[in-house]
């Protein structure tokens, strides 16, 4: 499941709630061991900046799961900045589908 994010912002939108929701109810119906929430980042801006956004997505997502009424101990939250992104791109390049937080589980 991904949620998306606009240049800069770690703001969920009102179209991606419905990610979450689902998200929860996946959670509630297969209790997962952990749920892995990644948050990642275009290559505009620095690294550094980059790895920071990534982590303020990430957290946001966490904090809505969390408001559904998820356990936080079953939680693994990455910032993975500029690094493993979808879509390949060269330094500089704001790429929507790379502004991003994947979640996942096992």
């Amino acid at each position: 499941m991904v949620i998306h994010f606009g240049t800069g912002s770690s703001t969920i939108l009102l179209k991606d709630r419905e990610v979450l929701d689902q998200a929860s109810r996946a959670f509630n119906e297969g209790k997962p061991q952990v749920m892995i929430v990644a948050g990642s980042a275009d290559r505009a801006g620095t690294p550094a900046q980059n790895l920071l956004l990534s982590q303020r997505r990430a957290t946001a997502v966490l904090k809505a799961l969390l408001d559904r009424g998820l356990p936080v101990d079953r939680f693994q939250v990455l910032a993975k900045g500029e690094t493993e992104l979808a879509v390949p791109t060269e330094e500089g390049i704001a790429e929507p589908e790379n502004r991003r937080v994947e979640i996942t589980w096992r």
